[in-house]
């Protein structure tokens, strides 16, 4: 642990000096413009998930991807998820409940957060799960670019940051100087309109700046389809509802954004045995809603030329309703079913989050770059429990599964890191950061595992010996919290000791993850790139439902990872082409409920490529396959013998066309996604297919045990500037 610290005061100390710099030039936009030691590199995107100024992704300490917005059109990418099936390392299957999961690096989640999503630097999940969006939630027509980072954030993000981190990164009123509406449509009557619009100039002398967007999206079926234990299901749906609006506004230094987003899907588990599950596919009465409202307001201050100081005041509201229904029922003496009852679920889930920060970035020198900054954060349950209404009775029964309203969450972070580009063949980066959980109710004890303080220490050395050759070398640590469901929902088991929900506990440590990255990128000829990465990680703690007695509790041992991946690049002439190879390995050591398994569901082996054809400044034509080895889990089920997954690859196309019309303001694409329509399965969490590890008696999970993945879809699109 002692040069753990060492590390974390050192940055710390450096931090400090931040109000004494001086040197460099005016202040700068971190968003917009690189630092000295990028001039040479105009020709790259410029990131900021990595350090939280402006870097060329050959420079930042991290394992970075950068897609842009024509790349997003180019490709057919209609979501984040498309997006991040064509990650090398990355695997996308879908919830229970019909939300995308990635599992990235071996790191598989039930609830998507160990991966940290933001939009322009700010965090967006929800308050109970803290659920990352990578689906249709978010709409992708106002994305300049999505910034992802493979591996721990934790020591510039902190929880939730765990295997990676995504920026979407949307168009501000300078980028747009006018605007544009996007219509795409497609199978499944699914119909997705968005509009951008945005400038800048000066109001009695003063910089303004503002940019709006807004979204709606329907679709109706030819989705997921669903096997629900063997029995017969509505095929061909998975209906869902959207719309999104926000706005940004920058007077000189103060930037206000505000986003809200109504979402509504369904459960995938509609059975054709169940009248009323048929019935239940209807969204406009049944279903999963999701509504959230962000409002953050950053001011930058620059007392000295080189040193930014920004304080910052971010609200989420968030609110998950739900309604869903099931018969049960009763059988005579004789086996023969006499009735026939129906429950209503009605859930409710609304929290508030808001946190307050202050981010400080210096530039003492053009070769030196410092950051860092404190803050603290709070979530309040203001409603959450499920009611249950037998047989349409007009008053419901609260179930087991509630938190009190009015509980809390707290936390406090400080974080530093600094940044010496030593030579234009070396760049340094340490850092780290400090995190701690408050007690914020009356029951909360303190000395409780919940609230320890946590470090993460941060090293990446970037190399680049020669023009053609660029090497990485990266340590990190990262943690997750436990959050309001793993933590405030608890009951009290029945005569047996059996929870009836699984059971949160303030005995939870905090999830963490330590990982070693080596990437090297070479340059061999022009037109060619040969990248090569590797990274082992140690995850342990892990936070994990555990059945006897179905409570949230921490994994002893721990899970091992190893990734390793291959790719090339090719450019000549009109074609562009990128293969890659991904190798992902995972096991978890002898001790514990898992012990000796293979990662669940990750496949070892992934091929994944694109060939573009620009025939063109308009033109284009994209093919993009993914392959994937078979997927373990047949020692994860016991009870059921699920199979290992089998071998599947995928087609998908393009065609898009843009700078049409006389004004050149006009774009058009038509993709079409598993071009081939392969059949394809994947399995939903480990938690969910077995309830009980190897217990053959126990009941079996009310989820299916098998997705079949999306059919062939078809969607068309057209987008008009002006």
């Amino acid at each position: 642990m002692r040069p753990t610290l060492l590390l974390l005061a050192t940055s710390v100390a450096t931090t400090a000096l931040l109000p004494v710099a001086a040197h460099a030039g005016g202040g700068r936009n971190p968003f917009r413009e690189p630092d000295e030691s990028e001039f040479f590199a105009f020709d790259q995107k410029l990131v900021t998930v990595a350090t939280r100024f402006a870097q060329s992704p050959k420079k930042a300490p991290n394992v970075v991807t950068v897609i842009d917005a024509q790349q997003i059109r180019e490709r057919g990418y209609r979501t984040i998820s498309d997006a991040f099936r064509d990650l090398p390392g990355a695997y996308v299957w879908t919830a229970q409940e019909g939300r995308k999961l990635v599992a990235l690096r071996g790191v598989v989640s039930a609830d998507n957060n160990k991966i940290l999503l933001l939009v322009d630097g700010v965090p967006l999940y929800d308050g109970v799960y803290t659920h990352a969006w990578i689906d249709d939630y978010l709409p992708l027509h106002h994305v300049r670019q999505i910034e992802l980072i493979e591996g721990p954030g934790s020591a510039i993000y902190g929880t939730n940051a765990f295997a990676g981190v995504i920026n979407v990164v949307t168009w501000d009123g300078a980028d747009l100087k006018g605007g544009k509406v996007r219509a795409l449509v497609g199978s499944g009557d699914r119909v997705d309109i968005g509009v951008t619009a945005g400038d800048s100039g000066k109001v009695m002398g003063v910089p303004v700046e503002a940019s709006v967007y807004g979204r709606v999206l329907s679709q109706d079926g030819l989705g997921i389809d669903v096997t629900p234990r063997g029995r017969r299901d509505v095929r061909g749906e998975d209906p869902k509802r959207g719309i999104a609006a926000g706005a940004t506004v920058q007077i000189e230094n103060l930037t206000a954004r505000i986003q809200h987003i109504d979402y509504r899907h369904s459960y995938l588990t509609q059975e054709q045995d169940d009248l009323f599950d048929v019935f239940a596919n209807d969204l406009d009465g049944f279903g999963l809603f999701y509504a959230a409202t962000v409002v953050d307001v950053r001011y930058d201050i620059k007392p000295t030329p080189g040193l930014r100081i920004s304080p910052r005041l971010t609200s989420q509201r968030h609110d998950n309703p739900g309604l869903y229904g099931f018969w049960s029922e009763g059988t005579d003496e004789n086996g023969s079913i006499d009735t026939l009852d129906l429950t209503l679920v009605e859930t409710d889930k609304a929290t508030r989050l808001w946190s307050a920060s202050v981010d400080a970035e210096a530039r003492p020198h053009a070769d030196h770059v410092l950051v860092g900054g404190i803050g603290f954060d709070q979530t309040t349950v203001l409603l959450l429990q499920d009611v249950a209404f037998e047989n349409f009775s007009t008053e419901g029964e609260a179930s087991a599964f509630r938190a009190p309203t009015g509980s809390h969450l707290r936390n406090g972070h400080a974080y530093a890191a600094h940044t010496w580009t030593i030579g234009p063949q070396a760049e340094l980066t340490l850092g780290g950061r400090l995190d701690k959980r408050f007690p914020a109710n009356e029951t909360d004890d303190g000395t409780k595992d919940a609230f320890r303080l946590l470090v993460s220490p941060r090293v990446g050395l970037v190399l680049n010996p020669v023009p053609q050759v660029n090497a990485k070398v990266l340590y990190g640590r990262a943690f997750r919290h436990a959050n309001v469901r793993e933590t405030l929902v608890q009951s009290s088991p029945d005569a047996d000791g059996f929870y009836p929900f699984s059971n949160g506990s303030l005995d939870l440590r905090p999830e963490q993850i330590d990982t070693v990255d080596v990437e090297v990128e070479a340059s061999p000829v022009d037109g060619i790139t040969l990248r090569g990465a590797g990274s082992f990680s140690t995850l342990t703690v892990e936070i994990d439902k555990v059945s006897p007695p179905n409570q949230y509790q921490n994994l002893p041992g721990a899970l091992s990872l190893a990734t390793g991946r291959a790719e090339i690049i090719g450019r000549y002439s009109i074609l562009e082409a990128r293969l890659a190879y991904a190798f992902t390995w995972g096991r978890y050591t002898n001790e514990g409920p898992y012990a000796g398994r293979q990662q669940y569901e990750m496949p070892p082996h992934m091929v994944k490529g694109h060939v573009t054809v620009r025939a063109n400044d308009t033109w284009s034509a994209t093919v993009l396959g993914e392959v994937y080895g078979s997927r373990p889990r047949t020692d994860w089920t016991p009870s059921s013998g699920l199979n290992d997954g089998a071998p599947f690859g995928l087609l998908h196309g393009t065609v898009y066309a843009r700078n049409l019309g006389k004004q050149k303001n006009i774009g058009v694409q038509a993709t079409i996604r598993n071009l081939l329509d392969t059949p394809y399965e994947t399995a939903v969490y480990r938690d969910e297919v077995d309830r009980v590890v190897g217990d053959p008696a126990a009941p079996q999970p009310r989820y299916p045990e098998q997705h079949r993945g999306e059919g062939r879809s078809v969607l068309v699109g057209v987008e008009v500037g002006f």
